[in-house]
């Protein structure tokens, strides 16, 4: 009811203070329509408004830029020549040890392939299906000779597996093969 009452006011006030007539307009449209200085601090907030978008729509054109920039602060790639690019890890390789058709146990490698030369990271991860599945037959072979009371043997390991590397990949992109870090159990 309120409501009511404010537009019975309104136009009360309009038709005292303002002898304008209402075309179809309401009492409100027409206090707007007399009083000059009514929409002053509305322009000024438009105003201040119209800024502050643009100045948000230029930082995030900011932002997009960088985020496509190949060198931005949000590149995911490491820089050309560092350390990290000289290593391609293959992590989780899990090898059951398998000895007159029982599963003894389990040998786990984190595995890293150090290249000879930065930036053949992209030319390994074609040749990664491969060097997988030749290394999980090598470690396989290992791992059923393997009985309880003897050691795991990291240097043959290493040895044995960048063989099998320089094969798959070539001579002139694997320098060597390390053992990361490996985890046995026997059942």
């Amino acid at each position: 009811m309120s409501g009511l009452w404010e537009n019975i006011r309104i136009n009360e006030i309009v038709e005292n203070h303002y002898p304008i007539q209402q075309k179809g307009r309401g009492a409100r449209s027409c206090i707007l329509a007399c009083d000059p200085n009514f929409f002053e601090p509305y322009k000024m907030i438009r105003k201040f408004m119209s800024r502050v978008t643009s100045i948000i729509a230029f930082y995030c054109l900011i932002v997009i830029i960088q985020a496509m920039a190949p060198g931005g602060a949000f590149a995911s790639e490491e820089k050309k020549g560092s350390k990290a690019e000289m290593f391609f890890p293959i992590d989780n390789m899990s090898v059951p040890i398998l000895q007159n058709g029982k599963s003894k146990g389990t040998l786990l490698f984190n595995l890293l392939i150090e290249m000879q030369r930065p930036g053949e990271r992209p030319l390994m991860l074609r040749y990664a299906p491969k060097l997988t599945a030749v290394f999980f037959e090598e470690l396989y072979t290992y791992a059923s000779t393997l009985k309880e009371d003897k050691k795991v043997r990291l240097r043959k390991i290493k040895a044995m597996l960048t063989i099998a590397a320089k094969k798959v990949a070539g001579d002139e992109r694997v320098k060597q093969v390390l053992v990361k870090d490996y985890y046995r159990t026997f059942n």
